[in-house]
This record gives structure tokens, sequence and C-alpha cells, in this order.
């Protein structure tokens, strides 16, 4: 479970310097993919569609076959506007099958914050309350993003805290910086 974690908040290790318009499909337009990988001599496919575009959602699946991996995700993508700062929020959970350990993990995402449009330094963030759960495990881990203040100095950006439990049982905490 730590494993799927560590996974988890590797993916968040490198912020765009600025806000960047998104990519913005048509209805029913497929992105597809794979790449290889070397080591394990395997290739990991990726497709994704705009499934709905009033409410805009996207749904994506990326599977290996021989790594013994898929994960499946619908997302439904909404902004919040707040003055100084607009949020993208992403309401919706993916699903992570490991199939040699028959284990699911079900994955929420953080919301993306962008700040200081009209005043300050332009910034983006991850905020919000993140669960990664597996069944079978009986594991669950509770992650929140925080934001910093409007004045904050350097450490104050893209803190992180949470913790693992067992059967409600915490085994393990996380706190610092992501």
């Amino acid at each position: 479970f730590i494993t799927v974690v560590k996974w988890y908040l590797s993916g968040f290790y490198k912020m765009p310097k600025g806000p960047k318009k998104p990519y913005n499909p048509i209805l029913g337009e497929r992105f597809r993919c794979f790449w290889d990988h070397p080591k394990t001599k395997s290739r990991t496919f990726f497709v994704a569609e705009q499934v709905s575009h009033h409410p805009p959602v996207t749904a994506f699946h990326v599977a290996n076959r021989k790594d013994g991996y898929t994960i499946s995700c619908a997302l439904l993508s909404r902004s919040k506007y707040t003055g100084n700062s607009v949020s993208a929020i992403l309401d919706g959970k993916a699903r992570l099958y490991l199939n040699k350990r028959n284990e699911t993990y079900i994955l929420s995402m953080p919301y993306a914050n962008c700040r200081g449009i009209l005043l300050g330094s332009l910034c983006l963030e991850l905020g919000g309350k993140v669960e990664i759960e597996c069944i079978e495990t009986r594991c669950r881990c509770e992650l929140d993003f925080k934001l910093a203040s409007m004045w904050a100095g350097p450490d104050s950006y893209n803190v992180l805290s949470g913790r693992i439990l067992r059967d409600n049982k915490v085994t393990h905490t996380l706190d610092g910086h992501w």
C-alpha cells in the first residue's frame, strides 16, 4: 500500500512554470498512444476520450498486461473563480487494478489552484483532501494538499500532510512537501 501511495505522489513532482490553456478536445475525439519499457520489455497503452461536453467529462484507460496493471477513470471538470484565483476541480475517482496481487485501489484527485491573477505573483498549487483506498487490504490513505496563504514564504508552498490507516488504525503519518 505504501508503494502505491509513493507512486501516486510521484506524479505531482513537476509543476508547470505557469498556467497554460488545457487541451480542449471535441466530443468523441480519442487520444491514443503507447510507450515501451525496456527494463521489463513491456508496452503501456493509453486511451483518452472526451465523453461529455456539458458537463465536461473525460475518460481514460491505461493498461500494461505484462507488468499487470490497469487504470481507468472518468473525471468531471469544473472551475471555481474567487477573485484573485481560479481552481480547476476534478470530480471523479481513478481505479487502479494490480492483476498479480488481485487488488483494486480507488484514488481521488486534488484540485489545481492558480492564484495571483490580479494581485501578487502568479502561482499554481494543488489543494484539497484526497483518499486512496484498497478494499482487499483494508488500507486507506488520507492526504491533505494545503494551499499557502496569500503572503506565505517559500516554505509554505506544496505542503502535504496525511496518514495511512489499516482497519481504521493509524500506521503511518506523512508530513512535508510533495
